[in-house]
């Protein structure tokens, strides 16, 4: 719209008659106040003043209602987001807790880790003991059966002796230095006998020991294969708890990346609806200042609607005298 001094008129307005010629109204080219034509301008001008009102009240009103729905649905926004805050809290309380065992699981893990390493270790040492005992055991074992040959052999060589002692006997019972020979061959086999004899009880004494032996180990190998088993046990339920911590692990994973996409959407919406709440601060603004200008120029056409009113006062008060 234009302001009042724009506007077109059929006919000129002068605003200072000239009190001393006193012309007539149809000498200055007024209308007069009865005059259909200003009766019709005027009615426009007010329907069109009302129509403007009514506009930009109806323009107002959808504006409040519009910011009213804006209000109640950044509050349902603002409910949402809480509402994932919280989420969002609890599943962090839940992933420290879950790291926390997690942590306290790693090292037990290490712990038991270390200790199936020691017993590894005394397991393969006690292995090679046992290896070298029954080494050492069939080495004895092979020289007791030597010696229980040399034993048979020599049982064998004293029969034979013995055998040839009572055939020299018989045969040289007259000669005295054939006798002495016989008994010399007598004391040196019982001598024989002897230290055979005492050999054979060290060689028994040695296998008594060794067969001690065996069954000490026999024992250790036994305590050895228990360890292994229980550690085989243990290195069983370490490896079912880790798989457990790496599914438990797996699902904290995938609940941060949940969490991460609802923060990202959430954090998206907030960001649409800080621009919408701009863009509509915007063009409330705007209508502000349309509503300004419509109230400025109303306020010019009230005064423009005044001064028309007065000077037609003054030109009928002129007129009439």
């Amino acid at each position: 719209m234009s302001d009042p001094e724009d506007i077109d008129c059929d006919f000129p307005i002068s605003f200072e008659p000239n009190p001393e010629t006193s012309p007539e109204p149809e000498e200055m080219g007024l209308l007069p106040p009865n005059h259909p034509l200003l009766s019709k301008f005027q009615d426009c001008l007010k329907g069109h003043l009302i129509r403007t009102k009514r506009d930009i009240e109806n323009e107002i009103a959808e504006i409040k209602h519009h910011v009213k729905l804006r209000e109640q649905r950044r509050e349902e926004q603002g409910l949402t987001l809480y509402d994932m805050q919280q989420k969002m809290k609890f599943q962090e309380k839940q992933i420290m807790e879950l790291s926390a065992v997690i942590e306290k699981h790693l090292k037990n893990r290490q712990d038991e880790e270390f200790n199936t390493k020691t017993l590894k270790a005394e397991n393969e040492e006690k292995i090679k003991l046992t290896k070298s005992q029954k080494t050492l055991y069939h080495e004895r074992m092979a020289e007791l059966g030597d010696m229980q040959s040399l034993g048979s052999n020599i049982k064998r060589w004293a029969c034979s002796v013995e055998d040839e002692v009572k055939n020299a006997k018989r045969i040289v019972s007259r000669d005295a230095q054939l006798q002495d020979q016989l008994s010399q061959e007598k004391r040196k086999s019982d001598i024989l006998f002897y230290r055979l004899d005492i050999e054979i009880k060290k060689r028994e004494n040695e296998l008594l020991s060794i067969c001690e032996e065996e069954a000490t180990m026999k024992e250790v190998i036994n305590i050895l294969n228990m360890s292994i088993a229980n550690a085989n046990t243990d290195l069983e339920v370490l490896q079912n708890e880790h798989k457990r911590l790496t599914q438990a692990w797996n699902e904290v994973i995938i609940a941060i990346q949940l969490r991460d996409k609802i923060l990202f959407q959430v954090q998206s919406a907030a960001r649409k609806h800080r621009e919408a709440m701009k863009h509509n601060i915007a063009g409330i603004e705007a209508i502000k200042k349309q509503i300004g200008k419509e109230m400025e120029l109303n306020k010019k056409l009230d005064s423009f609607k005044q001064r028309l009113a007065d000077e037609t006062n003054s030109l009928r008060r002129e007129y009439r005298m």
